[in-house]
């Protein structure tokens, strides 16, 4: 028997290594070390750096960074054929500590959003992509089809999925910490 899924949803990953993944991640640490970090007052779930929307890339300079997103936009950008405009970044840092989790949630409006970890053990919470289809939750059997799909997170490991596309991430039950940076991006309609 063959088996057709017309409407997949394409979620993006890369992952750095060698020089490139110590000139980030060395970037990240050195501009990151005295930035305040603030307790999520909306979910109570887990410490942030910088907010939902403001651009933490270059609030603090990370031009290395910037780059290598950027590169990644064109890339997912030519996979799926759409037209490479300019974009607006919203863009902020997540720390989960021991017990902190992520609810299930989407970034709203956003065209893309994505994440990369930056400190991770790899057993500190995964992250979970849930159905976009709520029809699946309408029988036992649908319900089985529509399992979340979730990544371990890995050190230099970047994620990009369409915003609208539903996540969470398991509770870290370690007692290192987990740290983070999500992204929005925002293609400008009025180029396209």
């Amino acid at each position: 028997m063959n088996i057709d899924r017309p409407f997949s949803t394409p979620i993006f990953y890369t992952q750095l290594e060698n020089e490139k993944l110590f000139d980030i991640q060395e970037e990240i640490g050195k501009n990151l070390k005295d930035y305040n970090w603030t307790f999520n007052e909306t979910w109570q779930t887990h410490w942030m750096a910088g907010s939902f929307d403001s651009d933490i890339i270059s609030d603090i300079n990370l031009d290395k960074f910037a780059d290598y997103l950027d590169k990644q936009i064109r890339i997912v950008c030519d996979e799926i054929n759409f037209p490479y405009v300019e974009y607006k970044r919203q863009s902020w840092f997540t720390k989960l500590n021991q017990n902190n989790y992520a609810h299930k949630h989407n970034h709203g409006r956003s065209d893309l959003s994505g994440v990369y970890y930056f400190k991770t053990n790899g057993e500190d919470g995964n992250i979970k992509f849930h159905t976009p289809s709520i029809q699946t939750y309408s029988s036992i059997f649908n319900d089985y089809s529509a399992k979340p799909y979730s990544y371990k997170p890995e050190v230099g490991k970047m994620i990009i999925f369409p915003g609208y596309l539903e996540h969470s991430i398991g509770t870290n039950i370690n007692k290192d910490e987990r740290i983070s940076m999500s992204f929005n991006i925002i293609f400008n309609k009025y180029i396209i």
